[in-house]
């Protein structure tokens, strides 16, 4: 089963670079967007969240400078 995201939640993703927008993910009927196989599994061995936290102290870095 495929990871599926709120599409704020993709966009947010998408300004931090972390995804990009690909033919492979689904708008759903929901509004949901399903994720394609490989980038759920990066999500689910926990390498798209690492990708997050190292922008997010990134900006962090910036705001505090």
């Amino acid at each position: 089963m495929n990871l599926e995201i709120d599409k704020d939640i993709f966009n947010w993703l998408c300004d931090l670079l972390i995804l990009k927008p690909s033919p492979g993910y689904k708008q759903l009927t929901s509004g949901k967007i399903a994720l394609d196989e490989k980038t759920t599994q990066a999500f689910s061995t926990g390498h798209k969240f690492m990708q997050i936290l190292a922008n997010l102290l990134k900006v962090k870095k910036k705001v505090t400078y």
